[in-house]
């Protein structure tokens, strides 16, 4: 006795961007998963720490990130942060906690569900740098 052919056998070469598709979700979803898992890792909070050291603050001097900790993406410590200028440290905030979701993020919202810092310090008043007007948008 013969089996009746199932309406799925041969699917791959009738559908051939079905299978690229499979494929390349199952792709995207597993690199989503690496990258989820990386930058809770000392490697992936050094790469953050890395990305926000140096970077300018709307004209106002550099930030500088000490000691992230935890998880970046849901609940994270941070030692210290301080903006320096050209005349030095102006700014600085020490043990900050924050709870938040970056989910959020796609709806171009900050949400922030928890924020603490222990000590926060203005050393001095800034002075911002002046920029040429931005051109475009």
């Amino acid at each position: 006795m013969k089996l009746p052919i199932l309406p799925l056998k041969g699917w791959r070469s009738r559908h051939p961007w079905l299978a690229g598709a499979l494929i390349a979700a199952a792709s995207g979803a597993a690199i989503v998963g690496v990258a989820r898992i990386w930058i809770m890792t000392d490697s992936g909070r050094n790469f953050i720490v890395s990305q926000l050291d140096g970077m300018d603050i709307a004209g106002y001097g550099q930030l500088n990130v000490e000691g992230l900790r935890g998880d970046p993406l849901s609940d994270m410590r941070i030692d210290r942060i301080q903006i320096i200028n050209e005349s030095g440290v102006w700014a600085e905030a020490q043990d900050i906690r924050m709870r938040w979701s970056p989910v959020s993020l796609l709806s171009r919202t900050l949400d922030i569900d928890e924020l603490d810092i222990d000590n926060a310090s203005v050393f001095s008043r800034p002075t911002r740098e002046t920029r040429p007007p931005s051109e475009g948008g």
